[in-house]
């Protein structure tokens, strides 16, 4: 009896250390506590699953599969094996397969936001994105508190262009979390879509106290002050851009764009040729240069 008692209680020990390194993103020393656990009993299909996912973590997609399947074997109304096992054909690019286990897993177990999330990002990249949405929703319904959901949520809306949709999304999640960079810098760029530069103005101001080295909102607040005719305001935001990031085409064609606008030319077809460099192919800094040069001609 009491072997039996010590036994079961270094089986909890070796999982939950196990647990704990895998929080930790330590996922070597995670799998040697399962491998340990699993000495003593190779039938728990809680740690057999657990070993999966952090072998998956590293990238060891085979043996995570096989991880999977022998809990499966054990249990195959376990939803946690059927989810790590959608989320190893999702690492693997293999969507369709990776939303079948989902939908198994929420067979066992409808209520668990983590499933319905993870399913709703599958979705997004798939592009699929009112059926994201849905699943986002009853995410949150689930876990209200899920900030990286309703993040998902709000750029699902976004790419439907319901614009409106995405403010009162903004807004509520802004109410639980007041303090995120990203939350009032896409509050910012929903207004600046609704042409409501100067309340977009204040979101990006407030995204940029939070977080000054956003380029995100750098490059929006440019727009918005350009769309309110402060150019020179706006260069600056899309100067600050350039200096972190030099390869970025926009934001070389945006500098460009403002120089044009303040009748600046010779400096905006510098900026216009540094985009080309980058990309040349790209269309609106081959349609301001060509313009500029035609002006010349004349």
């Amino acid at each position: 009896m009491f072997k039996n008692l010590f036994q079961k209680n270094r089986i909890e020990k070796e999982y939950g250390k196990g647990l704990i390194f895998g929080n930790k993103r330590e996922y070597n020393e995670a799998i040697q506590c399962f491998d340990k656990a699993l000495e003593i009993d190779s039938n728990r299909v809680d740690i057999l699953t657990a070993k999966a996912l952090a072998l998956s973590a590293l990238e060891k997609f085979d043996e995570a599969f096989e991880y999977c399947d022998k809990a499966l074997e054990l249990d195959l109304k376990y939803s946690d094996a059927w989810y790590v096992r959608g989320n190893i054909f999702w690492y693997l690019e293999k969507y369709e397969e990776a939303l079948r286990a989902y939908d198994k897993a929420l067979e066992l177990e409808v209520n668990d936001g983590t499933v319905w999330s993870t399913k709703g990002n599958v979705l997004y990249e798939l592009k699929r994105y009112k059926e994201a949405l849905g699943c986002y929703k009853k995410a949150l319904e689930l876990n209200p508190q899920d900030f990286d959901t309703w993040y998902n949520k709000c750029n699902s809306l976004i790419k439907l262009e319901l614009y409106d949709e995405a403010l009162n999304c903004y807004n509520n999640v802004l109410e639980l979390n007041p303090q995120d960079s990203y939350f009032w810098n896409g509050k910012g760029f929903v207004l600046y879509q609704l042409e409501r530069f100067d309340e977009a103005l204040e979101c990006l101001n407030k995204s940029l106290k939070l977080n000054p080295d956003f380029l995100e909102s750098w490059g929006i607040k440019g727009n918005v002050l350009n769309e309110l005719e402060r150019d020179e305001e706006a260069l600056d935001c899309f100067e600050k851009v350039l200096n972190v990031n030099p390869n970025d085409e926009n934001g070389w064609y945006k500098k460009g764009h403002t120089l044009m606008k303040l009748k600046r030319n010779k400096e905006a077809l510098e900026c216009f040729d540094e985009a080309l460099k980058i990309d040349p192919n790209f269309e609106p800094a081959l349609k301001d240069k060509k313009e500029i040069l035609e002006d010349k001609i004349e």
